[in-house]
């Protein structure tokens, strides 16, 4: 009887000793109308916004100075904040833009989340308009 008493208060016992203790953060960090995973670093969790590829985050990193090996959870409301300024007005190579040369404006410029898929829609328009798609 003591046996089946020392067994139910121990119920750890049978875990794995090597295993350590995960911390699981369920944590979400909203960045330009999107929410990233906490859990996933830095450069990962970037590319979670529409319009951020693997190419533009490691810039982003690299431009502001972030450690691109960093979890999200772990950002300060600064380095939030500056990414946030950044990604409204980027200050990209060209080649990284994903509007060079704007058809209407003619200016090079990177579009981001709700931009994008309204510029990708007038686009289509404009071509089904001269029957071009």
């Amino acid at each position: 009887m003591a046996e089946i008493l020392q067994k139910e208060k121990n119920p750890l016992k049978n875990i794995n000793p090597h295993v350590k203790d995960k911390k699981d953060y369920a944590s979400i960090v909203r960045i330009v109308q999107t929410d990233l995973p906490g859990n996933k670093r830095t450069i990962a969790g970037l590319t979670y916004i529409k319009g951020i590829s693997w190419s533009i985050a490691n810039a982003m990193c690299k431009i502001l100075h972030l450690n691109p090996n960093k979890k999200i959870h772990e950002l300060t409301e600064e380095e939030i904040h500056t990414i946030t300024q950044f990604l409204h007005a980027p200050i990209l190579p060209r080649f990284l833009m994903n509007r060079r040369k704007d058809f209407e404006t003619g200016e090079d410029a990177h579009f981001i989340t709700t931009n994008l898929d309204m510029k990708k829609e007038f686009d289509i328009r404009r071509l089904k308009k001269i029957r071009s798609y």
